[in-house]
């Protein structure tokens, strides 16, 4: 396991943190999937900014120092990873909140039961973007957003 030093958060999935020798890894959270942030002309989903200002907070609560479980590059060459802070599994609390789902575009590689446990509870107490009447996963966002540029 790494430790990095946070720089970035992105979005509510993704950011940019330095090991304790400089290297600068690009990080997904690996097995979650955040709403979208606005990007450009595209607006953004709900609850994309919340997920990201609560990544920044889970990651700035330990001065911004994290253990970084790695799970090998993804298509993009970010370092899909989990994180810790202290003793939280980020992406787990992630999911928790009801600010991530499960990311359902490759088989679950870490914490499978625990991510779908914290998902169903998430959607059952109607948490984040859980209290939306009409939810769109991120993952249809996307692909919606592609079809229609």
């Amino acid at each position: 396991m790494l430790r990095a030093t946070v720089e970035r958060v992105a979005d509510g999935d993704t950011l940019t943190a330095f090991t304790d020798n400089a290297t600068r890894l690009r990080i997904r959270l690996v097995g979650i999937d955040a709403p979208e942030l606005s990007r450009g002309d595209a607006p953004g989903q709900p609850f994309g900014p919340e997920a990201h200002r609560f990544l920044a907070r889970l990651v700035e609560s330990e001065s911004r120092s994290v253990r970084v479980e790695s799970f090998g590059p993804d298509a993009y060459r970010r370092l899909l990873a989990v994180l810790w802070a202290g003793e939280m599994n980020v992406n787990l609390a992630m999911v928790r909140a009801g600010l991530a789902e499960i990311y359902r575009g490759a088989r679950c590689q870490a914490y499978c039961q625990e991510l779908e446990e914290a998902e169903r509870v998430a959607r059952q107490d109607r948490l984040g973007m859980w209290t939306q009447d009409r939810y769109e996963s991120p993952a249809a966002y996307r692909k919606r957003r592609r079809l229609g540029s």
